[in-house]
């Protein structure tokens, strides 16, 4: 009789505080997972179609010195066959490092939402904003020694190119512990799309283990609270870009420790468009297996 009361009372525990089993835990959070990196590649797709994302983007256009013309005449140095723009919208002048801009007659180019003859649009390389006319948008990139044109077209048809990405099957396996390692004022060599090559700032390195074996990732810096990593492996060239992928990771805790997570590898810029100049994996960052995991190279239509 004892016994009988007992199994009911610790049945009655039970029920009450809403047991689950761990089995249906590990579910739980498994879903609650999915969801998140659900919500994460909506958001990706989002940015790729903002203003400044990168589906919009109609030229990129190396600037000589002097005088530089911009419109849809073959006459022009920067020949722009797009719908609505002009047969000559104006003209760039690179002079001593600034580059001045010139809207031509009767075109209305605006700067602050205010319309602008002639500007100065780089000085030394101080951010300006950006000029626009109707759904053109166009400021100027450095790379290097280089400065050019970078023209956008919020009308651009890659706008409507892409309603989703291809992705891997999400793989809580590459949710990976890393370890965060700062470097002395190091420095990788990082070489372009473009055929450049220069040093650039690395704070230190991810190292994490796949199976048994231990494996290290240089990191770059990207803002306040990211760590940018430019990575290559096995799945380059077959299921994804050749060129390697960009993982954006959030800076060491208080431990040194990061997620590394490989579920939100994505493409490079240049999967999605010709006027990009992305970055190339150094060759410590070429991982020797497979990361099947994050964003696929896209079908090309």
């Amino acid at each position: 009789m004892m016994n009988i009361f007992r199994s009911t009372v610790f049945l009655t525990i039970i029920v009450s505080i809403g047991f689950v089993s761990p089995m249906k835990s590990a579910a739980q959070a498994g879903s609650r997972y999915d969801e998140t990196i659900d919500a994460w590649r909506i958001k990706r797709l989002a940015e790729l179609k903002a203003e400044n994302g990168w589906l919009n983007l109609a030229g990129l256009y190396w600037l000589e010195p002097g005088k530089n013309t911009m419109g849809q005449s073959p006459k022009n140095d920067f020949v722009c066959e797009l719908p609505n723009m002009p047969v000559t919208a104006g003209f760039f002048t690179l002079k001593k490092g600034k580059v001045y801009w010139n809207s031509a007659g009767g075109v209305e180019v605006k700067m602050l939402d205010k319309p602008v003859k002639k500007a100065i649009i780089f000085e030394n390389g101080r951010p300006v904003p950006v000029l626009n006319m109707g759904s053109f948008r166009w400021n100027i990139i450095r790379r290097d020694d280089k400065l050019g044109v970078r023209l956008r077209d919020l009308n651009h048809p890659g706008m409507k190119a892409f309603d989703k990405l291809p992705y891997f099957p999400t793989d809580t396996t590459w949710r990976l512990d890393a370890k965060f390692v700062a470097g002395n004022n190091d420095s990788v060599m990082i070489s372009n799309m473009i055929g450049q090559t220069h040093a650039q700032h690395s704070p230190g390195k991810l190292y994490f283990k796949v199976g048994d074996k231990e494996y290290s990732l240089d990191a770059l810096e990207s803002g306040k609270e990211d760590l940018f990593i430019i990575f290559a492996d096995h799945t380059n060239g077959n299921e994804t870009y050749a060129s390697g992928r960009y993982l954006y990771v959030p800076k060491a805790d208080a431990d040194g420790m990061i997620e590394l997570d490989f579920n939100k590898a994505i493409n490079p810029p240049c999967v999605f468009t010709p006027f990009a100049t992305c970055p190339i994996p150094p060759r410590q960052n070429r991982l020797p297996f497979a990361v099947s995991a994050g964003e696929k190279m896209i079908e090309k239509k």
